[in-house]
């Protein structure tokens, strides 16, 4: 019976108030969750301030252009040089941060341009034999730097030798450095220090030297008087102070006079002729 009327009541209560049956549910609304960075921070860029007093970095994050950090700290100057010949004169500044993610900077400042070389004057040792010459020069600011180069030599004869009065050969050697002026030596020659003939400086006298003077000659300048082929005194085979075909017609008369039997040339070479 008892059952029957709770049954009843809770059938009449339905009925009566259908609100409380069936009531509508509302779901609160939904905090945005903010997923946590994990920071991954670029490159550090440091700005100084104008007098090098101050020095500012930032990270930014790759993950989050955002989120930076950043930290201003007094700079120090940690090194200052002086200007030599190659080197400017500088000073360096560093920056030291207490946040662990920047790294000390650091900035070095130019403060004057390298001063240069203040070369002494050049210093010419010549071979025996005057096929080269090397040049050395020292710098006043510093003796440890030194320019240094050997280069050959090209002879040409300034002052014919003749039979009753010595010549002079002149020697010049040019150098790649344009730092090393060029090097000139006048040696004078006697008639007996030649081989006359010996155009190409071989201490023979054969048709290469034929060889050499017609290779002469075809480079030679008027206007310059100069040839970029080398020759010696001996050149002047037939000894009359000049160097041109007459030295090669005595040449092939010379070679061509060999006087059968006795091995002797019949036709002289140089001043003597």
């Amino acid at each position: 019976m008892k059952i029957r009327l709770r049954f009843a009541f809770a059938s009449l209560f339905a009925l009566c108030f259908p609100l409380f049956a069936a009531a509508p549910s509302f779901a609160a609304p939904e905090t945005p969750i903010i997923p946590y960075c994990q920071h991954v921070w670029g490159k550090a860029t440091y700005t100084w301030s104008e007098d090098y007093s101050t020095c500012t970095v930032t990270r930014t994050c790759v993950r989050n252009k955002n989120h930076t950090i950043s930290e201003t700290a007094a700079a120090t100057l940690s090194e200052e040089t002086s200007a030599d010949c190659d080197t400017p004169a500088s000073k360096t500044y560093t920056a030291s941060f207490k946040n662990e993610a920047f790294e000390t900077g650091t900035a070095t400042v130019v403060t004057s341009q390298a001063l240069g070389h203040d070369w002494n004057e050049t210093k010419y040792v010549w071979e025996n034999d005057y096929s080269a010459c090397t040049a050395t020069r020292t710098c006043k600011r510093n003796e440890s730097h030194v320019l240094e180069e050997t280069a050959p030599a090209s002879a040409v004869m300034t002052k014919p030798v003749t039979a009753e009065e010595d010549g002079t050969v002149t020697y010049t050697a040019v150098f790649s450095n344009r730092d090393l002026p060029a090097a000139t030596l006048d040696v004078p020659i006697s008639y007996l220090d030649v081989l006359w003939g010996d155009a190409n400086g071989d201490g023979v006298v054969n048709n290469k030297d034929i060889v050499r003077l017609k290779n002469y000659l075809a480079d030679y300048d008027e206007e310059s008087k100069t040839s970029t082929v080398d020759i010696f005194p001996g050149a002047d085979a037939s000894g009359d102070g000049a160097v041109n075909n007459k030295d090669i017609v005595r040449l092939k008369n010379y070679f061509a006079n060999l006087e059968d039997g006795s091995g002797l040339f019949t036709v002289t070479l140089g001043p003597a002729a």
